[in-house]
């Protein structure tokens, strides 16, 4: 048997310490903390997804109202903004009951009134859980006349 090795100098050697190992008990134990955490974790990835969804659609609709605005603003009729409105709402179908036109602007005068064009939207929320409850938005622009 080979004699015995000294310690390396300045280190100590501690009797008694060896590695421990896991009890029996514990195997599998990260495959439940796992099954715990995971539909959290999903549900979370859910959250971020439809955060992302309804930012998209409010962009939208702040975007398509300010369009409608500026179509009637330079020189369009009233009754033209909802077909500008919803060529500009690429991610959403809108009704022309959900816009909204307050205001007109007389054709080659340069009037200091303003036109205001409201677009309100339900967006649907997390796949339907929440009981088809939804989120009401809405996108407002106002301009004033001739630009």
């Amino acid at each position: 048997m080979p004699a015995p090795t000294a310690p390396h100098p300045g280190r100590r050697r501690r009797q008694g310490t060896r590695l421990r190992t896991r009890p029996h008990s514990d195997r599998g134990a990260a495959a439940v903390e796992f099954a715990l955490v995971a539909p959290l974790l999903v549900f979370l990835l859910l959250g971020v997804v439809e955060l992302s969804k309804v930012m998209l659609v409010q962009s939208s609709l702040s975007a398509a109202a300010r369009e409608g605005a500026r179509a009637v603003t330079l020189g369009g009729a009233p009754g033209a903004a909802p077909a500008v409105v919803q060529h500009a709402a690429t991610s959403v179908a809108l009704g022309t009951s959900q816009i909204t036109v307050q205001g007109s602007c007389p054709a080659g005068t340069t009037s200091t009134s303003t036109v205001t064009v409201t677009v309100r939207y339900s967006q649907p929320v997390l796949y339907g859980v929440l009981g088809g409850a939804g989120v009401d938005l809405t996108g407002k622009a106002a301009m004033r006349c001739g630009g």
